[in-house]
Order: structure tokens, then sequence, then C-alpha cells
């Protein structure tokens, strides 16, 4: 008895379907998507946030700390655990409006932080260098 031979391709399931079927590659952003050096991007993403994991690391704590201890056990279970927001008011034994209040609201209170943040670089970039104020000159 002989051996059988291997196909070709590989088997596939009976709906499945290759993902150059799904997609339409005259879109304007699969165009885009295969013109972008995507290996240039990657690096550069990677150097960019890896020369200061902990810069990042302490924001994220200063920001949480503003939080009440309800929005801050809120967000960290949603965005660090994966869970979803009737899953915390279970595990926190609250409503589940109470659990989506303390979310909402503190992601308001960490968008806020961050545009204040966000604000002082601006303002520090936008500053003339050694510290004189435009149009001025300090005697």
């Amino acid at each position: 008895m002989r051996p059988k031979r291997e196909p070709e391709q590989p088997q596939r399931e009976l709906l499945q379907m290759d993902l150059e079927q799904l997609i339409d590659m005259s879109h304007p952003l699969a165009r885009l998507g295969l013109s972008i050096d995507w290996q240039s991007f990657e690096e550069g993403a990677l150097r960019l946030y890896s020369e200061a994991p902990q810069e990042c690391a302490r924001f994220v704590r200063e920001a949480l700390a503003l939080l009440s201890e309800h929005q801050r056990r809120t967000i960290e279970m949603v965005h660090f655990e994966g869970l979803n927001l009737k899953d915390v008011a279970q595990r926190t034994e609250q409503t589940f409006s109470n659990a989506r209040h303390h979310y909402y609201r503190g992601m308001a209170k960490l968008k806020d932080h961050l545009r204040s943040v966000r604000g002082d670089f601006e303002t520090k970039d936008r500053q003339p260098a050694g510290g004189m104020e435009a149009g001025r000159v300090e005697a």
C-alpha cells in the first residue's frame, strides 16, 4: 500500500476563507498599507517607547493616584485584568451602574490629567531658548 500524497495546500475548514479573499486590495487603505515600510515603522516605534519605560510607568502610577479607590480599582480591573464592567460589578459587589459610574468618572479624570501634562509639554516646547520671553532681552 502506497502512502497518500501530501496535499499541495493545507486543508481548510469548510467555511474558512483566506484573508486576501476578504479584503478588497484595491481599497485605498489596503493600498496604503502595502506602501508603508512596516519594518522601519516598528523599529522606530520600539525605539521611541523603549527609551523611557520607567517614565511611562511613573506617569501611569501618578495618574492612577489621582483617582478614588473605587475608580482606580475599576479601571485596573478593566484595562489590566481584561474584565468587562459587568464582571467588575460582580467582583466588587456593587451595581453595574455604580461600576460604570466609577469607570467613566475615573477615565474623565485621567483624560484631564493627560491634557494638563500635554499642555505642560507644549508650553515648555514653545518657550524661547535661554528662558527669555519672546521680544524681551534681559539686561
